[in-house]
């Protein structure tokens, strides 16, 4: 949106001769230099003229306009305030544009709305101002102007700047959502645009596409160019790169979404915002883990002049996140500082606060991040949504399902959702509130009947039908009439409400039960079944319990016929047990009989054999070696002080008649010297 340094470039820049001989040349030497595009020389020229009349007009206009092509500023709003003092007539036009390039965005919008008979320029400057302070009817009116009454070759930028209008009132206006049909997609700004509506709508598979179709567009357009190199493709592709990663990340391809965010990073870009705007979303994708990474990307969030090229709701969410980062990475003083700042800057918003109860949280004050939460809910009732929602969960984590419910009852817009509902329903039917349960039930219905522009008749079909299972799976079946007969009414071919109904009315009207009985469908033609068929058949029942037809003669085709040769079915003979061969029935069986050999009270164990015998002096036990015992033989227990009593002070003294005799040395042999016999 450069329309206003193009009409720039066009101001006067000669001037017919006057009385001094010099200024004719200075004059021409000026519109020379302002042809060329050296707008630093032609500043100097300016100078020189002014020197010689310091009251002439249209040198001071030209040195306004070479300040602003030279990006000078503030310095061309001093030269501007500057001429009221001698005299000279104020310059408007350049005097809002250094106001919106200084991003004194208000202070722009009231001069413009002074200018009398705007033309083309004031009008597309207009348009920009209104632009960046979000009043994008204003600005799409302007536009679809200014493509009506204009005839030149601006027309392609236009309509890109109204299809860029239309995609940010979507995403960012808080208001209505503006609407433009007809508009082109076969350029690479159009197709760009078209993207970024569809973003905005939250219609991600198609934006995905055509952001492949307009980085297909761009390529081609700058490829055109023999000089335009493979990096300067790279660096223009940038901003479509980023929103096809962001199209990625939104359709859960987080790692194809990382994988372009760090290519644009790689390219190194001169835009600071576009650098910022895909580390903010790397930071997003790291979340807890990667901390370090995310430090280092966190640093291009809070490049100075950035405030100014980003719109207000993303730098917001840049400095959300970079708190946020703060207590990922256990900064708690720094989180803490930064949510003092964002609660002066950000009063309306109820991030601060859920970022203080975080931290208060995080430091195991738990009940300070109830109290935080508690307080924040009681100033703000009807935006603190997101702080209810939290403080039910806090409640929840602590146990305290009455506080729970009451908050979530206190929640306007919510309280009669189905989700909500059925969350209440569950907490009350833990606390064994049955008829508060219904009570919520039943409001819930009431709501939906009376306020069909909130939900949907789908949604409160599905409450209705909830209501009445839960009071018909509670024995309270006479409540549950009035919805179901309403359910019945509404959809009289529903088998399943027919026969809610039935049961409801079976329970205390009998009669009623029956008359609605007659409303169910037959069970269909039973002739056609053959109850004797039905009974041999064995594949329901088995071959144990079905019924078993002999061969069945070729005449035998009627069922009186065929019940004559049913042969009924043989007992199998059961055969008598073995018995153990030392059966004795006068003796009572071993009652530990079905414990195993080893866990009986009897059972002494095999004999181990006797190893190490006849080693060492008379009298004396083999050393190291014990008795093994077997494992299932149990352990020998000791009276209380006697030697072997505790196992577990271990002892260097051995009892007299186990100590052995020292083995005998053997005599070294002596070594024999070298070399000699």
């Amino acid at each position: 949106m450069s329309r206003a340094d193009h009409m720039l470039q066009k101001a006067h820049l000669s001037k017919m001769a006057t009385t001094s001989p010099s200024v004719p040349q200075l004059f021409s030497e000026l519109e020379r230099l302002g042809k060329d595009g050296n707008f630093a020389n032609a500043q100097k020229i300016a100078n020189k003229i002014l020197q010689e009349k310091p009251n002439d007009p249209d040198a001071f206009h030209c040195k306004v306009v070479c300040l602003i092509q030279q990006s000078c500023f503030r310095e061309g709003l001093d030269v501007i305030n500057s001429g009221s003092r001698k005299g000279i007539k104020e310059l408007p036009f350049e005097k809002a544009y250094c106001l919106y390039r200084l991003n004194r965005t208000d202070e722009a919008l009231d001069i413009l709305k002074t200018i009398p008979d705007q033309g083309p320029r004031e009008k597309e400057l207009l348009a920009q101002v209104q632009y960046r302070l979000g009043q994008y009817e204003e600005c799409r009116r302007i536009y679809k102007d200014l493509i009506k009454n204009s005839q030149d070759d601006y027309e392609d930028e236009r309509e890109t700047n109204l299809s860029a209008v239309v995609a940010a009132s979507n995403q960012w206006g808080s208001n209505q959502k503006l609407v433009e049909n007809g508009l082109r997609e076969d350029t690479y700004e159009l197709c760009y645009n078209s993207a970024c509506l569809s973003l905005a709508n939250n219609e991600f598979q198609p934006a995905k596409n055509k952001l492949n179709q307009a980085e297909a567009l761009c390529r081609k357009s700058l490829e055109e160019d023999p000089e335009t190199t493979e990096e300067d493709i790279d660096t223009e592709l940038g901003v479509v790169r980023t929103q096809l990663g962001y199209a990625h990340q939104m359709l859960g391809n987080n790692d194809e979404a990382m994988k372009l965010y760090n290519q644009v990073l790689k390219s190194k870009p001169n835009d600071v915002a576009l650098v910022a705007v895909a580390s903010n979303n790397v930071i997003t994708l790291n979340k807890e883990r990667d901390v370090f990474d995310s430090k280092k990307k966190v640093k291009a969030t809070t490049a100075e002049g950035l405030e100014n090229k980003l719109t207000d709701q993303q730098y917001q969410k840049m400095q959300f996140n970079k708190c946020l980062l703060f207590l990922y990475s256990n900064q708690l003083e720094a989180c803490g500082a930064m949510i003092n700042s964002l609660e002066e800057k950000y009063k309306d918003s109820d991030f601060p606060c859920l970022m203080r109860a975080s931290l208060s949280y995080r430091e195991k004050q738990y009940d300070k991040a109830t109290k935080v939460l508690q307080e924040y809910a009681r100033k703000h009732p009807k935006t603190a949504t997101n702080v209810k929602m939290t403080l039910v969960q806090m409640y929840l984590s602590q146990g305290n399902l009455l506080d729970a419910c009451s908050t979530l009852h206190s929640i306007d817009g919510l309280s009669h959702r189905p989700g909500v509902v059925s969350a209440l329903v569950t907490l009350y039917s833990q606390l064994g509130n049955i008829d508060t349960a219904i009570s919520v039930l039943d409001s819930a219905v009431k709501f939906a009947q009376e306020n069909k522009d909130v939900l949907s008749q789908s949604e409160m079909i599905s409450l209705m039908r909830e209501n009445v299972a839960y009071k018909l799976s509670h024995g309270h079946a006479k409540e549950a009439i009035e919805m179901l007969e309403k359910l019945h009414r509404e959809d009289p071919n529903n088998l399943k409400t027919l026969a809610q109904l039935i049961t409801a009315y079976s329970q205390f009207n009998p009669k009623e039960a029956e008359k609605h009985s007659t409303k169910l469908p037959p069970l269909g033609n039973e002739t056609s079944i053959d109850v004797d068929v039905l009974e041999t058949s064995s594949v329901g029942s088995g071959m144990r319990y079905g019924r078993r037809l002999g061969r069945t003669p070729d005449d035998a085709s009627t069922n009186e016929e065929r019940m004559d040769i049913i042969i009924k079915r043989k007992r199998r003979k059961r055969k008598r047990g073995k018995l153990p061969k030392n059966y004795n029935p006068e003796v009572d069986p071993d009652p530990e009989r079905w414990l195993p050999r080893r866990e009986r009270s009897y059972y002494k164990g095999k004999r181990q054999k006797k190893t190490a015998v006849g080693k060492g002096t008379q009298g004396s036990a083999s050393a190291g070696t014990e008795s093994p015992k077997s494992p299932g033989s149990p352990k020998q227990s000791s009276p209380p002080g006697s030697p072997g009593g505790s196992a577990s002070v271990p002892s260097n003294v051995v009892p007299p008649r186990q100590q052995q005799p020292q083995a005998a040395k053997k005599k070294q042999r002596p070594k024999k010297k070298k070399g000699g016999w």
